[in-house]
């Protein structure tokens, strides 16, 4: 079954919006300058304290550091882990360690090899993506 994610909220009329539609997830874009969507740690957990409970919020996440993702997912501004970068095994296996955290990987196959590489991963879920 197909499920919805509306991703890039950063502004609270987003939230609202988002709240009426009911998606299946929420995204927010943190600690990423170079989206227009970026939005800071306590920025994510003013928007999430707006997001209807029943949306669980994604963080979605380019080069972060183990530390910061790990800080959200404690302090719940984040229920969900989606990664958009080149993480290791080893990081996203300390991330998939987490309780009821699923991690979602993105994949952008620009060749051969790398359109093998969501049948390795060892991330919860592999999305394709087509670019950040």
């Amino acid at each position: 079954m197909a499920k919805i994610k509306i991703c890039g909220l950063f502004q609270e009329q987003d939230v609202h919006m988002v709240n009426a539609a009911c998606p299946d997830y929420a995204g927010f874009v943190i600690d990423y300058p170079r989206s227009h969507r970026n939005v800071s740690h306590a920025q994510a957990a003013h928007l999430k304290s707006l997001l209807d409970v029943r949306i669980p919020a994604v963080g979605v996440f380019v080069d972060a550091s183990l530390e910061a993702i790990l800080s959200l997912v404690r302090t719940r501004v984040i229920d969900i882990v989606q990664l958009h970068a080149n993480e290791d095994d080893a990081y996203i296996q300390q991330l998939t360690a987490l309780p009821d955290v699923p991690v979602l990987q993105s994949c952008l196959a620009r060749g051969h090899e790398d359109a093998c590489r969501p049948r390795r991963s060892v991330a919860d879920f592999v999305l394709p993506s087509g670019g950040r």
